[in-house]
């Protein structure tokens, strides 16, 4: 029995087009730097794609005011640009997995990068210490 197509989801990360783009522009060697830029257009491409057939944010109840409200989708992540990849075959299993650890590496580095720049620009009392109060 052949499935019939529904209407198409308010929730669904990748569509046939992001896919494509993500095939089209993917190179191996390509920085952290790029592949966030990557997401970004990847992000706004899903936003026209949605907006030009007409799909609505999906609905979320609000337990508070008793009322449905439209959700937000979330941005495209480097982490599921990488599992992307994998869908479409760009990567195979063992890139995957090394990609991905390569990436909370990163992730790791800058977060600690930035908790050494706010100790840097941290303000600081007479004696030279940390100050924690505001």
């Amino acid at each position: 029995m052949k499935k019939t197509p529904g209407p198409e989801r308010a929730y669904k990360a990748w569509y046939k087009e992001m896919l494509a783009a993500l095939q089209e522009r993917w190179h191996e060697g390509m920085g952290w730097t790029e592949c966030e830029a990557l997401c970004g257009e990847l992000t706004s491409l899903r936003a026209r794609i949605q907006e030009d057939r007409g799909i609505k944010p999906p609905q979320m109840f609000c337990r508070n005011c008793q009322a449905y409200h439209e959700m937000k989708n979330q941005d495209v992540s480097v982490r599921a640009l990488l599992f992307a990849l994998k869908k479409v075959g760009a990567v195979g299993e063992s890139e995957m997995a090394s990609l991905d650890k390569a990436w909370q590496k990163e992730q790791k580095n800058r977060k600690r990068q930035m908790a050494a720049r706010a100790l840097v620009l941290a303000p600081t009392d007479a004696s030279g210490t940390t100050s924690t109060t505001s």
